[in-house]
């Protein structure tokens, strides 16, 4: 798609705008930018997120946060093996943490990624 051409969403299942967030918001297409005729307003938390840094899906654990000590080397080590990830992990209601190969975050509420500079995150796109 090229930059300013119109959003065909019959052949788009990108999120409008990737958003991360606590276990309140439920996860997939997030569709709240986009205008879609007779249809409401969509807020979600995108479940398909890919990191362009590390070329890895992102993995998401529910109601958990990261201990402070996690670095890239952790990641870089332990990433995708979901049971020495959480090692590095604190339960922490409403929560959910992420993370890809490189990076790290968690979240409470519903954040949009281009407000995170840091993270290189894109949606990866949604099966209809």
């Amino acid at each position: 798609m090229k930059c300013g051409a119109a959003v065909d969403i019959s052949t788009s299942h990108r999120c409008s705008a990737p958003c991360i967030a606590g276990v309140e918001m439920s996860l997939g297409w997030n569709k709240y930018k986009l205008h879609i005729p007779d249809q409401p307003m969509t807020y979600r938390a995108c479940n398909t997120l890919r990191c362009i840094a590390c070329d890895n899906a992102v993995v998401v654990f529910d109601n958990r946060s990261w201990s402070s000590d996690v670095d890239y080397y952790f990641l870089r080590t332990n990433y995708p093996n979901t049971k020495r990830l959480q090692t590095k992990m604190k339960r922490k209601g409403g929560s959910r943490a992420y993370c890809c190969q490189c990076s790290s975050t968690e979240a409470t509420k519903l954040t949009c990624l281009d407000g995170i500079p840091s993270l290189q995150w894109v949606c990866g796109k949604h099966a209809m």
